[in-house]
């Protein structure tokens, strides 16, 4: 009954991450031979991995966040302040920033893992643009934070922003690698939704959508990732509809200028959650 909801990729591992009593398994990223993993065993449900240097890492899960130590992949402490579900985690200067069920956005000091503030009504997070700013969503709102000064700005949506609480995946954003560029889908309240906003600083690049799927084609998990090397969007999408419909997949890869480069179909029931890509 597990279910392997997250991966990415930190200093040449792929760290695998499962819900639902499942395990968190450590493979190189380039051969995909395991080299670690903390067992399955019930109680464990996990939500998503940060590394934070060779030693260290943090897990998230239904029941906070905690420490891992990485050369034993062990779980040896739980944050003080991060209680409940949480999900999304990114590390951008001094700061660690997570996404919690009850309390919206934490931001953590990274130096000792001490809480330093927390803001209520985040929906969607996180994505780090090149500048270093961390970006995420609340309610009709996309917002910045500087992650010096932990400075506050935002501009406003024309359509409100969902969480993903009930069936747990990675916030549906992402941000350019080359360009301080984010963009973010119109998902409905349980998922779903065809159309994707990119917002560039300027106001009016959010009067339309960026792209929308082709018909019939819905946003499955966090549904978008960037490419660095191809310098693209990429869209992850299931066939509306039930039953049948799930095993119709397919990879949409648009340029900045949200022109269809490419597209790749598979079949199968995949559910696909998350894209992970060498950067």
């Amino acid at each position: 009954s597990s279910t392997l909801q997250y991966g990415t990729i930190f200093k040449d591992n792929l760290y695998l991450v499962n819900k639902v009593g499942g395990p968190v398994v450590v493979v190189d990223a380039f051969t995909l031979k395991e080299k670690a993993r903390i067992a399955a065993k019930g109680g464990n449900d996990w939500r998503a991995f940060l590394g934070i240097d060779e030693n260290t890492g943090l897990l998230s899960s239904s029941s906070g966040v905690y420490l891992v130590n990485l050369k034993n992949m062990t779980a040896y402490a739980k944050l003080i302040g991060a209680d409940g579900q949480v999900g999304d985690m990114i590390k951008s200067g001094n700061y660690i920033f997570m996404h919690s069920a009850t309390e919206g956005l934490l931001i953590y000091n990274a130096s000792d893992y001490t809480l330093n503030r927390k803001i209520k009504g985040m929906t969607v997070g996180f994505a780090k643009t090149p500048n270093g700013k961390v970006w995420y969503a609340g309610a009709k709102y996309l917002y910045q934070t500087d992650p010096q000064t932990l400075a506050k700005d935002s501009v406003s949506l024309s359509f409100t922003t969902y969480a993903s609480w009930g069936a747990w995946h990675a916030g549906s954003i992402a941000a350019s690698t080359k360009d301080n560029v984010v963009y973010l889908l119109k998902t409905g309240s349980f998922g779903g939704g065809s159309e994707i906003y990119k917002y560039d600083g300027t106001v009016a690049s959010l009067n339309a959508p960026f792209a929308t799927n082709p018909d019939k084609q819905i946003f499955y998990g966090k549904g978008i990732g960037f490419d660095s090397k191809l310098n693209q969007v990429v869209i992850q999408t299931v066939q509306s509809g039930y039953g049948a419909n799930y095993a119709i997949n397919n990879l949409y890869f648009y340029d900045p200028a949200g022109v269809l480069k490419n597209t790749v179909a598979y079949d199968g029931y995949h559910f696909p959650s998350i894209t992970v890509f060498h950067q």
